[in-house]
């Protein structure tokens, strides 16, 4: 499940990227807050789950992540991600 970025994704998949930047978290853990963008509309971790366990997506601009982790910037250049080999091969 993407919790943000969805945007970067699609267009790396319609450049043909053959890698695309990705931070795995374990969505369940207490360093991974949700939050509502929309008054008087309702999220919750279960809800997000649900909603991708069917498929579906939140509407657009609905729920606000946090991770409470140090994220470290990745810098990579678009030539790379689109010249990678299939696989994972790097260099």
């Amino acid at each position: 499940v993407i919790l943000d970025g969805h945007h970067r994704y699609r267009i790396l998949q319609m450049l043909g990227a053959k890698l695309i930047p990705a931070l795995l978290v374990e969505y369940t853990s207490p360093d991974v807050s949700v939050f509502s963008r929309r008054i008087g509309y309702k999220v919750s971790k279960q809800l997000v789950i649900d909603t991708a366990l069917r498929g579906q997506l939140m509407p657009p601009k609905t729920t606000r992540h946090v991770l409470e982790i140090e994220l470290k910037p990745v810098d990579l250049p678009l030539k790379f991600l689109l010249n990678a080999r299939k696989g994972g091969d790097l260099f």
